[in-house]
């Protein structure tokens, strides 16, 4: 599924890159199983020195998910001005998991 849904989404949502990318879970599977391999539920990003996965995803801590990650993605790739303030609003906004 990882290498499918990459195929067709190679490059971080959120700040272009094309390498180190992960297939990030919106909703986290084990919160809802039903969403495990559903695309929608899928985005790409990275985890070169942007760090998306961790700070836009994750909202800086990976025992946490960030609901608004689409969102987030969106704005952090359009305002390169507003990148910081996304990933400070990203940890404000993400739940923790356990």
């Amino acid at each position: 599924m990882r290498d499918h849904f990459l195929a067709d989404h190679h490059e971080c949502a959120a700040c272009g890159a094309r390498g180190w990318l992960q297939v990030h879970h919106v909703r986290p599977f084990h919160l809802d199983p039903s969403l495990e391999l559903v695309t929608e539920n899928l985005v790409t990003l990275c985890m070169t020195a942007e760090r998306c996965h961790l700070d836009l995803g994750h909202g800086g801590d990976f025992d946490a998910f960030n609901p608004h990650v689409l969102d987030d993605a969106r704005e952090f790739r359009l305002d390169r001005a507003a990148r910081e303030r996304v990933r400070v609003e990203a940890k404000a906004r993400s739940h923790r998991l356990f």
